[in-house]
């Protein structure tokens, strides 16, 4: 049951669609589906503090993404994660702004991770 409908704490999470639309066509369709049904989720019920994981600043892949939170698909350490950057609206209320989508740690060649998406995005 998600956290918002228990009563627990959650974030506030908005999608730039055609990202996230470009996201989902560079992916499996069992990946579509995953992240199409948690976009669908979170959208509705808010993000669950406690779901929300700390990126490292500085990844081992030359990854940039300090004060970035992410989550796994399926819970709990499933293939696929969203990274989510914090922001502020204009009327001064945080919520999170989803950078990517996508394979956490992809093994073909040339195959970007979610991580990597997210750190292009953040630091363009």
């Amino acid at each position: 049951m998600p956290a918002a409908r228990r009563g627990g704490r959650c974030w506030r999470v908005e999608f730039d669609e055609a990202h996230f639309a470009e996201d989902l066509a560079h992916s499996s369709a069992a990946a579509r589906t995953a992240g199409g049904s948690e976009r669908d989720e979170i959208t509705k019920h808010g993000l669950a503090h406690e779901r929300l994981k700390r990126c490292e600043r500085e990844g081992r892949d030359g990854t940039h993404l300090a004060g970035c939170g992410k989550i796994y698909i399926p819970e709990p350490d499933g293939p696929w994660g969203m990274v989510f950057d914090g922001r502020i609206d204009d009327e001064g209320r945080p919520y999170l702004a989803c950078l990517a989508f996508g394979v956490r740690h992809p093994t073909g060649p040339g195959a970007l991770s979610v991580y990597q998406v997210a750190s292009r995005c953040l630091n363009a």
